[in-house]
């Protein structure tokens, strides 16, 4: 009977505590659309009050087991009276003249700073909560570091001022544009994947995906950068495509470490695709003040590029390995039903054009959702049931618990490099150490970008690898928005390079793979991003806008070419096997084509020619070989019968 009662009792606990976890959600998500159709609120009032919620949640999805639950309690009433005091007092603490914080004002600043670690620590991870406190410990005791880092040392009563009572820390416009921005794509992200957009992306994948081999590969790569375009986040991309294109891969004949990693590197190329590109575009718009047009314009030619080389890899090994793809098996979809259901993609049509005509992203994504209402119209009935709903809840709280709470830390990390200077000392540390070779210098950015960004979502790893990275681009001459394009995509590379690929590891969990060989053949299917940031980098042609139309033009072109040379030396295929000395001719001549100079583009185009006849000729020299071993082998055949 004891143990009936206590089931009993664990049962209407958890019931309670969805119901919580589904309420606060529902009001979070009324807040957010309140505040973007509406005039925003006031900075501290808008960001204090979504992360007052915010961590309500994190506490209701992520507590602590057993007894020590009643910190959670702790916790929650804690950051009530802390936050509260903030939001409720902020206009007499912005205009006050006599700037000298209470002794309740510092405690209550450390207590806001030491629950936002702590959750950050629970539902993001380790690796950022770390960094944070780090990074607070530097400010702390920096007289102890050495030079060329070292600096006089803040008293903890400064840096929690820093943190709190400022909009230079934790409530810094970074957590802004997670509670406003990111906050409202999330859920225009949510209400697009329950209309039905993410279905009729995988059936006109199906359709795009051309030709008869790899067929379900290429759905896989066509699929994933069409969701690009409204999650933004690579682990949301693998978990939304990857749990029906890995097992249509692997039923295809692709080995389930080949799937994963295409599925792996796939997803990764969202946060690069415009329009969303995993929000960061909008935090790249915030800390760079270039408008959020010129940024999307300026992504499409690399990320095209992207994902050309990501096509045609699996096109090569499909050839390969000979696997030709019986479209009825893939369920490819009819012309006249994608066109049918064409309605679906109003949503992201009406974003598109409200954020080219200038509209903020905000009320952008606003009119979007809008517009997903109403292309929801048709299947009311369905989408209207409890089921349906608490599912689009807990989407929106649990992706809203990560961005928020990472953005949150990641302020921290950004207002102490501030306070201190360290990001200005570290630029002038590495670019005295790179001399005057700027190449080296973006090796080693490229490097600090992907170690900052391991295990972050796509907004925090971008928001502190540029604190730390974009400066030093700009020192060597690397135009603004050149640099913190740079920064994103080695940022978001990070999902899928070794050690901490979290987008390769969810990938792995869904093929059945190993996670760290699935690591690295993303890795090896992506080198074309680890390429493409140098050479934009170095002239801005690969950006549209940014140049003359003909000098883009004739870039785009040879560097298509280049990407392509690319696969073959990445897969070792074309028409047959290629020798390890014809892919590093290939590699050579990709480099050359993906060049934006001329003169380097022509050479890697005579350097592809001689190399694509070679191994033309040798192709039909073996065909012929085999052909006359067969001819031969069926006449001794014949003469044995004889």
């Amino acid at each position: 009977m004891a143990d009936l009662a206590s089931d009993s009792a664990n049962s209407r606990l958890a019931r309670s505590r969805r119901f919580a976890i589904l309420a606060l959600s529902a009001i979070l998500i009324v807040f957010t659309v309140y505040t973007s159709a509406t005039i925003p609120l006031q900075p501290t009032v808008h960001r204090g009050t979504f992360l007052l919620g915010i961590i309500y949640l994190a506490l209701l999805l992520n507590p602590l087991p057993g007894a020590l639950r009643i910190f959670d309690w702790l916790i929650a009433a804690a950051a009530t009276v802390a936050i509260g005091y903030l939001v409720i007092n902020w206009e007499t603490l912005a205009y006050r003249v006599n700037f000298e914080p209470t002794l309740h004002e510092y405690l209550f600043g450390a207590i806001v700073v030491a629950i936002v670690l702590e959750l950050t620590r629970r539902a993001v991870g380790w690796p950022l909560a770390l960094v944070a406190l780090l990074a607070l410990l530097y400010a702390l005791f920096g007289r102890y570091v050495p030079e060329p880092f070292t600096h006089k040392g803040f008293s903890l009563q400064r840096v929690v001022v820093n943190q709190y009572l400022t909009h230079e820390g934790l409530f810094s416009s970074l957590l802004g544009t997670a509670v406003t921005l990111v906050a409202m794509f999330l859920l225009f992200g949510a209400m697009l994947q329950h209309a039905g957009v993410a279905d009729l992306f995988m059936k006109l994948a199906a359709r795009l995906s051309f030709g008869a081999f790899g067929g379900p590969g290429k759905i896989e790569v066509v699929s994933s950068a069409f969701m690009g375009t409204m999650s933004g986040s690579s682990t949301a991309n693998v978990v939304t495509t990857g749990t029906t294109t890995i097992p249509l891969m692997r039923r295809a004949g692709f080995s389930p470490t080949f799937a994963a990693g295409v599925e792996a590197v796939s997803s990764t190329g969202g946060q690069i695709m415009p329009p969303v590109m995993g929000v960061a575009a909008f935090l790249m718009a915030e800390v760079t003040g270039i408008p959020y047009a010129t940024i999307a314009l300026a992504a499409i030619i690399p990320a095209v590029l992207y994902y050309v080389c990501v096509f045609i890899e699996v096109d090569l090994e499909s050839r390969r390995l000979n696997l030709l793809t019986a479209w009825g098996e893939t369920g490819r979809a009819s012309l006249r039903e994608i066109v049918r259901n064409s309605y679906l993609l109003l949503p992201l049509a009406v974003l598109a054009y409200l954020l080219f005509v200038m509209y903020s992203p905000t009320k952008a994504a606003f009119w979007g959702c809008v517009a997903a209402l109403l292309v929801c119209l048709p299947r009311w009935r369905t989408l209207s049931n409890w089921g349906t709903l608490s599912v689009i809840l807990l989407d929106f709280s649990k992706a809203a618990i990560t961005v928020v709470l990472a953005c949150a830390t990641a302020g921290i990390i950004v207002g102490v490099l501030s306070l201190t200077g360290a990001s200005l000392q570290l630029s002038y540390g590495l670019v005295e150490l790179a001399g005057q070779n700027d190449f080296l210098l973006m090796l080693f950015v490229m490097v600090l970008c992907v170690i900052l960004g391991m295990g972050l979502p796509t907004p925090a790893a971008y928001a502190v690898a540029a604190a730390f990275a974009a400066p030093m681009l700009t020192t060597i001459g690397i135009d603004r928005l050149a640099a913190h394009m740079f920064v994103l995509f080695f940022a978001s590379l990070s999902s899928i390079t070794p050690p901490v690929a979290i987008a390769a590891y969810a990938a792995a969990g869904v093929a059945g793979s190993s996670p760290m060989r699935t690591a690295v053949v993303a890795t090896k299917l992506g080198l074309s991003a680890f390429i493409i940031p140098f050479l934009f980098a170095e002239n801005s042609a690969l950006f549209i806008g940014q140049a003359p139309l003909f000098d883009t033009v004739v870039v785009t072109v040879t560097a298509l070419i280049g990407v392509a040379a690319l696969a073959v030396s990445t897969i070792g295929y074309f028409r047959g096997p290629v020798s390890w000395i014809e892919r590093g001719g290939y590699f050579a001549a990709a480099i050359l084509l993906m060049h934006p100079a001329l003169l380097f583009s022509l050479l890697g185009l005579l350097l592809g020619v001689a190399l694509l006849t070679f191994h033309l000729l040798q192709s039909r020299r073996r065909v012929d070989r085999e052909a006359a071993s067969q001819i031969q082998l069926s006449q001794k055949e014949t003469q044995k019968w004889e």
